[in-house]
């Protein structure tokens, strides 16, 4: 479960960063489309090392529910799941990814 949070983090941190082209500073506005895609590709691949979660139908419906934590460690700008499309998002890059109290 660690490391599939980890993976996510490294994903959408790197994937911001391509989005906008450049490095992305604090608390800019940016293009969710061209990351989503490759995170929610991921999470099944993650989730099959772990057999005894259940049926292949189960784990996607555990996996689109992972939550997902966009802001600060002091406040939280917005939660979402990986099923719902976003269109645009604000994202500290800076900021630890997920909160650690929200963990």
């Amino acid at each position: 479960m660690f490391k599939l949070l980890g993976r996510l983090r490294r994903l959408y941190r790197t994937g911001m960063k391509i989005a906008s082209g450049r490095s992305v500073p604090q608390m800019e506005q940016v293009s969710f489309d061209a990351v989503h895609d490759e995170i929610v590709n991921a999470v099944p691949k993650e989730i099959n090392k772990f057999p005894k979660l259940g049926t292949n139908k189960q784990k996607m419906e555990w996996a689109s529910n992972i939550k997902v934590f966009w802001g600060t460690t002091r406040k939280i700008i917005k939660t979402e799941t990986l099923r719902e499309r976003v269109k645009e998002i604000y994202i500290n890059v800076r900021s630890s990814w997920p909160p650690t109290k929200n963990v």
